[in-house]
């Protein structure tokens, strides 16, 4: 029987076997677990199961058996054909490069349940698939319960951390199904910019060095991209390890996106990943932007959620030179707070609930993997640790908790984790600031405004009255702005000219940070239906990158080959 009809059948079955813990998710509707507007986003459903079908010749598959690959050396990327499949429709065949993934407990060959990287353009230019030109098969072999890295990437994510989308993917190579994989966004370029990043240089931390951000580690650090050859940037940032005390403080908060760090310390040890960079030096990635700021990136989070870490006793260097010196541990402990808080207000019991029931049937049918049972088992088991581990923290954190958990301006709340954007010529705003912990104490303020980001900071006095903490509140007053682009064809057909196509990525790039975009395009009146159609839709694409945009369609006597844009957005 085909699987995907095994899949169907099983389902109903499947759901009347998992834990007592599942029986409230069928009564609630669901969470939209898609986060982003891009290209890329409907691969990342934790709801939702794809399919990757890859296939090579004989000769490429037995070159991926052991001893030919190890786990310390992925080798070349092998011309693949791949075909994909969503919501039953099919993409593709695609020429694909590919090579087994995974490291030290993790890394499998083909003979068993391996995990893959995908190149889109690994031997055709640009190719891409909705926008992504690599993708990242994890085979889960390291977590029966087949959610620790949805449900940790999900909270990281949440306190503003860059870190990875998930979905769900069923994997076949050579006709051989491989089962339930997880999509894991691939940290690079492509996911960085999404966070508004840019990426000059990024190195991995991994097996088997276990490098530390010190001296004596700087060699087992793996360039992920940017030159190999010019390592300064890490060098800089080793060295600034050396110093200690208030010293030390002074020089990493300006070499590095320090709270960002601080986030990520705090994630990890809440969701118990002992694996990342806080306790064991791995999984992680440093990543550089193009004015030398860094930036901790999270890696490998399948072993997660096993029970509760020491929140103030980190192996890594940064933690213990941070724990020594009062301002950054104060702001350390803000940051747990922080996490905390947002654990709670994302359910993240109840996103297991949701995800469990979706991923069971194929659990079932995958016969590589551990099998219902004992997924459900150690399910159950994550259950519990998730209470407990949230429960405790929460608690902990209550009497110096002095973040917040909104911030109303003018009447309208917000959150306090994005820029607020107001109005034109608005020159008043009255803040009022709600703490996450309702005993905690803030001030109100009356402030005058600017036009474009005015940082206010938000003083909150914790429950206990021995932690003062400054949140900024970045306001940003817009300017209502109006351009036109005059954009010219080549001859009955869709193509714009050179001059053309470089005047319109000028303006994408000009829009990137813009608000509410609104475009006109107008067209010759005179112009075939058919080539109009596909002009406008040569246009949408080019701004699929901003997203939210706003068209409209007009016509006058102007050049049968030329297109104008009429442009109205805010900034």
């Amino acid at each position: 029987m085909n699987k995907r009809l095994l899949i169907g059948f099983f389902t109903s079955f499947i759901l009347s076997l998992i834990s007592v813990n599942l029986m409230t998710a069928t009564a609630s509707a669901k969470t939209n677990y898609v986060e982003g507007s891009d290209a890329a986003s409907v691969l990342f459903d934790p709801t939702k199961v794809t399919q990757f079908d890859l296939s090579m010749s004989d000769s490429d598959f037995e070159s991926l058996k052991y001893p030919n690959v190890q786990w310390d050396q992925e080798g070349p990327w092998l011309d693949t054909q791949m075909r994909f499949t969503m919501n039953k429709k099919t993409y593709g065949p695609y020429r694909v490069g590919v090579h087994l993934k995974g490291a030290w407990g993790s890394w499998r060959d083909v003979t068993q349940k391996a995990a893959f990287k995908i190149k889109m353009d690994a031997f055709v230019p640009k190719q891409r698939l909705f926008g992504l030109t690599k993708i990242t098969l994890n085979n889960m072999v390291q977590d029966a319960t087949y959610i620790h890295e949805a449900i940790t990437y999900r909270l990281m994510r949440a306190v503003g951390i860059p870190a990875p989308r998930t979905g769900y993917s069923d994997v076949t190579l050579n006709g051989i199904d491989y089962g339930l994989h997880l999509n894991v966004e691939t940290v690079d370029k492509t996911m960085l910019k999404r966070w508004g990043l840019s990426s000059k240089h990024m190195y991995k931390g991994a097996v088997p060095t276990f490098p530390d951000l010190t001296t004596d580690s700087l060699g087992g650090f793996v360039t992920e991209s940017g030159d190999p050859t010019d390592t300064s940037d890490l060098k800089d940032l080793v060295a600034i390890n050396q110093l200690s005390g208030d010293e030390w403080w002074a020089a990493i908060s300006k070499s590095a996106n320090i709270r960002e760090f601080l986030l990520e310390w705090a994630a990890e040890m809440t969701t118990a990943h002992w694996d990342g960079y806080t306790d064991n030096k791995n999984n992680y990635f440093v990543n550089f932007d193009d004015q030398g700021q860094a930036t901790l990136l999270p890696w490998g989070t399948d072993q997660t959620w096993n029970g509760a870490l020491d929140y103030f006793n980190m192996a890594a260097i940064m933690p213990r030179l941070c724990m020594a010196v009062t301002a950054c541990q104060e702001d350390y402990l803000q940051a747990l707070a922080r996490v905390s808080a947002k654990a709670q207000s994302l359910n993240l019991y109840q996103m297991a609930q949701d995800l469990i029931p979706e991923i069971s049937p194929w659990i079932t049918t995958d016969t590589m993997g551990y099998g219902l049972q004992t997924s459900i088992d150690y399910q159950n088991d994550f259950f519990q640790k998730l209470d407990t581990q949230l429960t405790t923290l929460q608690s902990m954190v209550t009497p110096w908790d002095a973040t917040l958990k909104s911030v109303n301006v003018n009447g309208k709340n917000f959150s306090p984790d994005n820029t607020i954007y107001l109005a034109p010529k608005t020159t008043r705003a009255i803040i009022r600031p709600t703490p996450n912990n309702p005993d905690a104490t803030v001030t109100n303020q009356n402030v005058r405004l600017a036009t474009g980001l005015n940082t206010i900071q938000v003083s909150t006095t914790s429950a206990d009255g021995q932690h003062v903490y400054d949140s900024p509140a970045n306001i940003y007053v817009l300017t209502k702005r109006e351009s036109t682009l005059k954009l010219n064809f080549i001859k009955n057909s869709k193509q714009l000219s050179a001059s053309s196509t470089t005047a319109l990525n000028a303006l994408i790039v000009k829009l990137q940070d813009a608000q509410n975009i609104s475009i006109k395009t107008t067209t010759s009146s005179s112009v075939s239906s058919l080539i109009g159609t596909l002009r406008f839709t040569t246009i949408r694409a080019a701004f699929i990158s901003i997203g939210g945009v706003k068209f409209a369609k007009g016509s006058s006597a102007i050049s049968k080959d030329s297109l104008i844009l009429s442009v109205t957005y805010f900034n």
